[in-house]
């Protein structure tokens, strides 16, 4: 139950951040993805130092809960001001943050399992 819960509570929280606006001109998607990853755990790490200083146990039912709590206000307050943000994804980024997202993988591989991994074959 609380795994499925803070996969929820991640995913409204991250799409949450992407339509709160931060601008009223067009953004670059590619560069706020990460930044929405990066503000959803940091969110969660606030939660987790808040509960533990306030005695709530952390677990991931009460982490899941408050971001979704959070979550609904941040697309509450979005839409009552009629402003979402809105973005575009040049090609480019796209297929650079492709070809990152999958040489990253590959290097991994290759330094932590040996060289038995042909990277040279892939």
């Amino acid at each position: 139950m609380g795994g499925v819960l803070i996969i929820i509570a991640w995913g409204a929280l991250f799409i949450a951040l992407m339509l709160f606006p931060k601008s009223s001109e067009r953004q670059n998607g590619i560069v706020w993805l990460p930044l929405s990853l990066l503000a959803c755990e940091c969110i969660f790490a606030a939660f987790a130092g808040v509960f533990s200083l306030l005695g709530v146990p952390v677990s991931a039912v009460s982490i899941g809960g408050a971001s979704l709590v959070v979550a609904a206000g941040l697309v509450l307050y979005a839409k009552s001001k009629g402003r979402i943000q809105k973005y575009y994804f040049k090609k480019w980024d796209i297929s650079l943050a492709a070809a990152v997202g999958g040489f990253g993988p590959c290097l991994f591989f290759y330094r932590f399992c040996g060289a038995f991994i042909r990277v040279d074959h892939i």
